[in-house]
C-alpha cells in the first residue's frame, strides 16, 4: 500500500488534498504535524521530501484516498518540478549605473547571488577592519542622532 500514494511536488501535494476535501488543517491532523508544516511544503518549489511528506502519505493511505483523477487536476501537476518558474525570473536590483539587474533569480528568491545576501565577509585583515570601521561611524552617528531627536 506503500506505493499507491505517489506524490513528488507540492502542487501534486495540493492535488492530494483537494482530492480528499481537507483543509490544510485536516491533513496536518491527520499526519499528526502543525499546519505550518502543511503550509511549508505546499509552498516549495520542485521537489519536495522529508519525514513529513511521509506523514501526509500515510495520512492519504490511511483514509483511503484516492488519486486525483478529474481532468482538471493535470493543470496542477506541472511536469518540470517547477523549475520553468524560477528560470525565468530575473534579479531586478538596481545597478550603480541605474539600470536593473539582468542575472538570474537564485531557486526559490527573487535576487541573484550577487543581491541576494551571498556574501561571506571581508576575508583580509584590512577588509575586516575597514568595515568594523564604518560600523563604529555608522552607530556614531546614530547615536548623535537619537541624542538630538531626545526631549
Amino acid at each position: 500500500m506503500r506505493g499507491d500514494c505517489n506524490f513528488r511536488t507540492a502542487a501534486e501535494l495540493k492535488a492530494w488534498r483537494a482530492a480528499a476535501g481537507w483543509s490544510q488543517r485536516d491533513l496536518a491532523h491527520a499526519a499528526e504535524v502543525h499546519v505550518n508544516t502543511v503550509k511549508y511544503h505546499e509552498g516549495l518549489p520542485g521537489i519536495i521530501g522529508g519525514w513529513a511528506v511521509d506523514r501526509f502519505r500515510t495520512a492519504f493511505e490511511m483514509a483511503r484516498v484516492l488519486p486525483p483523477k478529474s481532468p482538471w487536476a493535470a493543470r496542477f501537476l506541472p511536469e518540470d518540478n517547477g523549475a520553468a518558474e524560477h528560470e525565468q525570473k530575473l534579479c531586478g536590483a538596481k545597478t550603480r549605473k541605474g539600470g536593473s539587474c539582468r542575472q538570474k533569480a537564485l531557486p526559490g528568491r527573487t535576487r541573484c547571488k550577487f543581491h541576494g545576501g551571498m556574501s561571506t565577509g571581508p576575508r583580509t585583515a584590512k577588509g575586516r577592519q575597514r568595515i568594523a570601521e564604518g560600523q563604529r561611524r555608522r552607530w556614531q552617528q546614530y547615536r548623535e542622532a537619537q541624542a538630538s531627536a531626545a526631549p
